[in-house]
């Protein structure tokens, strides 16, 4: 089952039995196609960074680390922000991205074409893409949720 980063958002993170925070941004590395890490934040305080081989669980209510957060590295990876069809055409705006829980992989992102799209509801998928040298995600096609769903049965049959 695929969990979104947004949905990570928000959620508290636990360490040996304490809660050390929320999680402010889930950050996925796209050259990698993983979670890179983990925004942390706990009230006023400064925000934390936990790396992606920290992550224990990313469960329904928590996530579960291994080691205490740390200060926030220099440099993270740039976050998703435009999709392209291979062909040049705009696609529209990486939102989201669904992560397995156990693996941290990012199986596919959610590209919605606009702030209009985006408040009916309507957005794409696609399970392939690639970043050019811009650093702007490159696709070959969307999907909608029921291809995505069925495209990731066939590869999961468990």
């Amino acid at each position: 089952m695929l969990t979104s980063l947004e949905r990570i958002t928000g959620m508290p993170v636990v360490w040996k039995d304490e809660q050390v925070g929320l999680v402010e941004q889930a950050v996925a590395d796209a050259e990698a196609h993983r979670l890179c890490g983990l925004i942390i934040r706990k009230g006023l305080r400064s925000a934390r960074w936990c790396a992606a081989e920290d992550i224990t669980l990313v469960g329904n209510a928590c996530v579960l680390i291994s080691q205490k957060p740390v200060t926030m590295p220099e440099r993270r990876p740039s976050a998703m922000k435009q999709a392209f069809l291979a062909n040049g055409q705009y696609a529209g705006q990486v939102t989201d991205g669904l992560l397995h829980p156990e693996t941290l992989q990012i199986k596919a992102i959610q590209i919605s074409p606009g702030p209009i799209h985006r408040l009916f509801g309507y957005c794409a998928y696609a399970s392939e893409y690639r970043l050019d040298t811009e650093g702007s995600v490159v696709i070959d096609g969307l999907l909608s949720w029921e291809q995505l769903k069925s495209q990731i049965r066939e590869e999961d049959p468990t």
